[in-house]
């Protein structure tokens, strides 16, 4: 049944090894932060404030826009070439360009582009430290990974070595140089190795479910974690100074804040522009066209007598008149006669405006003070995270050194014991018992040597700061 069960769990890893790609730690943290959501969501922000900050910076253009309108008036109108009243149908169509440009306006223009910068700034900064968090969270799995792989390895090299050393108990039993109950003591400490190896088989298998998740990937996708050479342990950093100093200046989130903290003094400055005046530069082209408009072609002259007295005597008077013929007037011509341009220069001066202006500086006043408040709760946070990862890391360094003494003390306590055992110097319990203990002094070591590096690298991003 042990070897069966054996046999069946090596069959299935076999499996799974061919069936599985092998995935190293930079391609996991690559992977997730491409697929992570929250680091597509801050990406997008990013995208979002870049587009403001283009904006702002468009601002100290000029604006240019064209307008048209064409209709037709019906009955009683007015005659838009003429200003005459007409009684009859009127087409017009009405032509114009305008443009303008901010000379000045209290600054707004440019605080708005610096308090823009600084927010994109900021996002950048968060979408860093999302991708941050996404590698501490692969780089935990990881290793817990690896931690479960070595555990499962080490579970099948002692059911293997118990599973041996029950085979020549069993052939000693029979000859009678073993009694039954060592050989019982023997089988039972099988069947635990046995157990422990399902156990670890089934920590491995939540492992690598935890590792998936935390590389996005589908139900079903398999995946094999590449066994890193991390015997070389590196000794802890010794000066605490210099670590705070360098994650100071490179941790996203601090970084974030502050460009946040820059950007609400630039809004300050942007209300306090809303209390001074200003100045437009403006101009404007205008035509239009009716179809009621005529032209002059000709005059004619036409020469008619009255029949007159004067001062006694009857006689006539030759009168003259100029009569102009007149025709439709073609639409270009219309444009070109009835073209029209202004300039100017506007200012506007604020007087009162409901206390809105005063209002918002106050607002702004009231965000500054919140910036402030989140740059300092950001700075504490990440200096109890510092002062944290340090104490870890030292407890985790003195824990890993400490197990690694207490290994190497339980192998040696073993080996003379297996040679006590061999001569019949002790029983097989008092040996058993001595292996169980070495078998759990390499398990500890295990944890602790897996702790100890991932507490280490953590330390290592936090002093890297920006994720490339």
């Amino acid at each position: 049944m042990q070897r069966n069960s054996l046999f069946i769990i090596f069959l299935f890893s076999l499996y799974q090894v061919q069936a599985q790609e092998i995935w190293s730690l930079e391609r996991c943290v690559e992977h997730a932060i491409q697929k992570a959501p929250s680091v597509i969501q801050t990406k997008l922000d990013v995208d979002i404030a870049d587009l403001d900050y283009r904006e702002a910076r468009n601002g100290r253009l000029p604006t240019l826009s064209a307008n048209t309108n064409l209709g037709v008036q019906l009955g009683r109108t007015i005659d838009p070439t003429t200003n005459s009243f007409d009684n009859q149908s009127i087409a017009s169509n009405n032509l114009g360009l305008n443009g303008q440009i901010t000379l000045f306006n209290g600054g707004r223009i440019l605080n708005n582009i610096e308090q823009q910068k600084y927010f994109l700034q900021g996002t950048k900064q968060l979408n860093e430290e999302a991708k941050l968090v996404i590698t501490l969270n692969v780089m935990r799995a990881y290793l817990a990974t690896l931690l479960a792989e070595d555990r499962l390895s080490q579970a099948s090299l002692n059911l293997a070595s118990l599973q041996e050393q029950l085979k020549d108990t069993r052939i000693q039993t029979k000859i009678g140089t073993v009694s039954v109950t060592e050989r019982l003591q023997l089988e039972a400490q099988v069947a635990q190795a046995n157990q422990q190896l399902i156990q670890s088989q089934y920590q491995l298998d939540l492992a690598y479910n935890d590792l998936k998740n935390q590389l996005f990937l589908p139900i079903g996708e398999r995946i094999k974690v590449e066994k890193e050479d991390i015997d070389e342990v590196s000794i802890p950093v010794a000066n605490t100074q210099e670590v705070f100093n360098a994650i100071r200046q490179s941790y996203p989130s601090l970084a974030a804040q502050t460009s946040f903290l820059q950007a609400a003094e630039y809004d300050i400055k942007m209300s306090r522009g809303l209390l001074l005046p200003s100045v437009r530069l403006f101009g404007s082209m205008n035509t239009n066209y009716s179809s009621v408009a005529k032209r002059v072609d000709r005059f004619e002259t036409t020469t008619f007598d009255r029949e007159a007295t004067f001062m006694g005597n009857d006689g006539f008077v030759t009168f003259t008149n100029e009569n102009a013929i007149f025709s439709d007037n073609p639409y270009f011509n219309q444009l070109n006669e009835n073209f029209g341009q202004q300039f100017g220069l506007s200012i506007s001066i604020p007087i009162y405006n409901q206390g809105l202006n005063k209002l918002s500086i106050q607002r702004s006043e009231v965000n500054l003070y919140r910036s402030r408040i989140a740059y300092q709760e950001a700075k504490q946070q990440l200096d109890f995270n510092i002062e944290q990862a340090l104490i870890d890391i030292k407890a985790a360094w003195e824990t890993y050194q400490s197990t690694q003494e207490n290994l190497s003390i339980n192998e040696r306590l073993e080996e003379a014991k297996w040679k006590e055992y061999q001569y019949g110097a002790t029983t097989q319990l008092d040996y058993l018992i001595i292996r169980n203990q070495h078998q759990d002094a390499i398990l500890q070591f295990l944890q602790a040597k897996y702790d100890y590096i991932y507490k280490a690298r953590v330390l290592e991003v936090y002093q890297s700061g920006v994720i490339n």
